[in-house]
Order: structure tokens, then C-alpha cells, then sequence
């Protein structure tokens, strides 16, 4: 089974036996652009949404499981909630990129969200390069 994210109308399904799609009905899942899928475990599935943050979801069962946002009173929540990649490593620790938050991680058995920011004076700290870039 192949999940599909869309730009409007969340997810739709592709079995590859029956070469047919279906669109699950996920409770409560925004239709917002899905930009970035990453399996999770055998049986979870994370969706990065264009403006709601991370939602883990039970791919057997089609149901959310867990909902990572930005909370500004908590300092170990997800920062910025347009996610526009999601990987996970081999540690299962969770790399998250945002549009406003940057990079981000956390481990699989905790909710502590970790960030990477910008050292002043490092050169080999990670950059924020908000300016147009001449690609002549």
C-alpha cells in the first residue's frame, strides 16, 4: 500500500495488487499540503503538513496516533509549524526541517523536540540565508 500526499485533499491509497485508489477518512486531518511522508515504524507513518506540524499516523487502522506542533510556552515543542522534510534515522531519532523553525529532532521514546540555531561568530553553525540568491 503506497500513501500519497496531496496538496488539498490529504491522502489517498494506491494497492498495488488491485491497481486501484481510495481515500481514507482520517477524523480531523487538515486538508493542507502534505509535504513530507516518512515511515515511522511497521506501522506508523509521520505527515508533515504545510502549516499544522507533524501528524503520526497508524497506517493499519488509518487513525492519528500523536499531533507534533509548535507551542510558544513550551520550549521543547516542535519550532515553526510549516514542516517541509522529515527523516528518520536509523537511531529513530526524528529530523524535522521547518519553513520558519528550522532544524529540529527528537528521539522516538520522548516528546522533547530539540532545535539547532545559529551560533553568532561559528562558521560551522547552521545558517540562516534569508535573501534572494542570484542563479544566473
Amino acid at each position: 500500500m503506497f500513501w500519497i500526499g496531496t496538496f488539498s485533499q490529504g491522502f489517498y491509497l494506491y494497492n498495488e495488487q488491485t491497481r486501484i485508489f481510495s481515500q481514507p477518512t482520517i477524523q480531523g486531518f487538515p486538508k493542507q499540503p502534505i509535504l513530507a511522508l516518512e515511515e515511522n515504524s511497521d506501522h506508523t507513518l509521520l505527515a508533515g503538513i504545510d502549516g499544522q506540524g507533524i501528524w503520526e499516523l497508524d497506517r493499519k487502522n488509518q487513525t492519528v496516533l500523536n499531533i507534533y506542533k509548535e507551542d510558544i510556552n513550551n520550549s521543547f515543542s516542535l519550532r515553526g509549524d510549516g514542516v517541509y522534510d522529515i527523516f528518520n534515522n536509523e537511531n529513530n531519532r526524528v529530523w524535522v526541517a521547518t519553513y520558519t523553525g528550522g532544524l529540529s529532532f527528537f528521539e522516538q521514546d520522548t516528546p522533547l523536540v530539540d532545535h539547532i540555531t545559529h551560533e553568532i561568530n561559528n562558521p560551522n553553525s547552521l545558517g540562516n540565508y534569508d535573501y534572494p540568491h542570484d542563479v544566473r
